[in-house]
């Protein structure tokens, strides 16, 4: 069985120890001083068993991960790993960095079932799991973390034993498919099982997706949808940190991103240069105060492309002041009864030059106490809308918004013809 080869170096430059790839790295940005370390190198097992395989290459990389200190990398060498079960790292604070995105690849093992049952289900909320491939929970703590994760492929092919979702409800849902990974802090916003509506019990939780190659497959054998990935990259905050995804690639999961309770008074998420295809939704979040969606082409999405929620849209938590929001140059692609865009309680955001087309509820929805929008120069001239007011961008109970020199501008919603509601001239298409 071949283990890891740990090596220690010495730092002597910052463009000698990018926490990601280089040549990968999309984007070159300075590797924060607790995360320069040392290196723990894993190569792929050569077995040409499928089970000894799956075996070597699970112990190889989990021996890596739980004994890397606080601050190392775990380098995947190039090649192809196979996991039968899930790797679960408690307090992980570091990086595991592949080869490449088209030269590291984590895959289920052929024709096995794979084994999430280490995964601990979330305390909260009680209608969600966190099973999947690689998951890294969080005890209560108050240091800063940062978990990233970068330069490397991961395809999901195979099930996974039976598990059940909401299990509050009358009749839980059977499910057998994955999150590719899940980053997340156990405790949430429950104190001993009841909701803390002040998100009180916050970590200090930044989470790094770089420069990832995300595939499932469709097949009926996958409960749910059809989907092998539930989700494709997930982060479970209640966190004073910032969530990112950047340069990542990810088709055929139910879920495509999904960055939730990242709320500290600056917490971002910051969602760029991103593709999702054959989606139901490409990107979902809640109890965010901050969010940059920019550049990303989201196609073949079967419900909402773009879903946010800065406060849940029922309950209301205790959020800090919002800062600007920006969804800018997404490309999205819809075919769907919802809403291509659509958000509830976001204040202060920046809607520019989206190009949105395909059947859907209406291209921009500004829902649920929307408050100081800014929506210019869209693309809506391709969109197929189905709500009965024929309406390419809806106001719901939302103010002191300002919309013009949109393609195809339709203004409709409850709140079209509110006073404090500036709505200017759109633009024809061309």
């Amino acid at each position: 069985m071949k283990t890891p080869v740990k090596f220690l170096f010495l730092v002597v430059c910052i463009t000698m120890i990018a926490g990601c790839q280089k040549d990968q790295d999309f984007f070159q940005e300075e590797i924060p001083a607790q995360l320069k370390g040392a290196y723990l190198k894993v190569y792929p097992s050569t077995a040409t068993d499928l089970l000894t395989k799956a075996e070597e290459d699970w112990f190889n990389i989990n021996d890596a991960i739980q004994n890397a200190t606080p601050g190392e990398t775990v380098q995947l060498a190039k090649g192809l790993f196979y996991l039968h079960k899930s790797i679960v790292c408690w307090d992980f604070n570091g990086t595991l960095k592949g080869s490449g995105m088209d030269e590291t690849t984590i895959q289920t093992a052929p024709g096995m079932v794979f084994d999430r049952s280490a995964c601990p289900d979330l305390k909260w909320p009680p209608l969600h799991a966190g099973h999947s491939m690689l998951c890294f929970p969080h005890q209560a703590n108050s240091e800063e973390r940062t978990v990233t994760v970068c330069n490397l492929k991961i395809v999901i092919d195979e099930p996974c034993d039976i598990y059940y979702r909401k299990k509050t409800k009358p009749v839980p849902e059977e499910n057998n498919t994955l999150m590719a990974i899940n980053v997340y802090y156990e405790d949430l916003n429950a104190i001993d099982g009841v909701l803390d509506l002040t998100l009180s019990r916050k970590i200090d939780l930044n989470v790094l997706f770089k420069n990832l190659v995300i595939t499932g497959e469709m097949d009926d054998q996958y409960l749910l949808g059809g989907y092998s990935i539930r989700k494709g990259l997930a982060a479970f905050g209640n966190s004073t940190g910032n969530f990112e995804a950047k340069n990542v690639r990810i088709k055929n999961a139910k879920w495509g991103i999904e960055s939730d309770m990242f709320c500290g008074e600056s917490s971002t998420v910051n969602i760029k240069n991103c593709v999702a295809e054959n989606c139901l939704e490409s990107v979902y979040s809640f109890l965010v105060p901050n969010y940059v969606i920019i550049n990303n082409t989201f196609k073949d999405i079967s419900g909402a492309a773009i879903k946010l929620y800065t406060n849940n849209p029922v309950l209301n938590f205790t959020m800090p002041e919002n800062g600007v929001s920006v969804l800018k140059n997404n490309v999205i692609e819809v075919n769907s009864p919802k809403d291509a865009i659509e958000t509830g309680k976001m204040k202060n955001v920046q809607a520019y030059n989206n190009a949105i087309s395909g059947n859907c509820l209406s291209g921009i929805a500004v829902r649920f106490d929307g408050d100081n929008w800014s929506i210019k120069n869209n693309n809506l001239c391709n969109a197929v809308v189905s709500n009965p007011e024929g309406a390419t961008i809806l106001l719901d109970n939302s103010t002191n918004c300002e919309v013009l020199n949109n393609a195809n501008q339709v203004v409709g919603g409850s709140s079209a013809t509110d006073p404090t509601n500036l709505i200017g001239s759109g633009k024809d298409c061309k």
